[in-house]
C-alpha cells in the first residue's frame, strides 16, 4: 500500500489492486492472507519451471529471380 502511485488515474491497474486488496483485509484478513499465499505459490512454480522450447521460426522463402 505505501507503493501507491501519487499522480494515477482512477482506472489505474495498480490503483485497483490496491484497492481491491484493502477491502480484502478489512472484510476477511484470513482470506487475504490465504490468497497471497496462493499467488506466491504461482510466482515460485513460474519461477521453478524451466524456460519453454522456443518456437522455430518459420522457414523464409526464397526470392525467385525473374528476369
Amino acid at each position: 500500500m505505501a507503493r501507491r502511485p501519487a499522480q494515477a488515474g482512477p482506472l489505474n491497474s495498480h490503483v485497483l489492486v490496491l484497492q481491491t486488496l484493502g477491502m480484502m483485509r478489512e472484510l476477511s484478513p484470513d482470506y487475504l492472507r490465504r490468497f497471497i499465499e496462493h499467488v506466491e505459490t504461482l510466482q515460485w512454480l513460474e519461477q521453478a519451471a524451466p524456460p519453454a522450447p522456443a518456437a522455430p521460426r518459420p522457414a523464409r522463402k526464397r526470392a525467385s529471380a525473374k528476369r
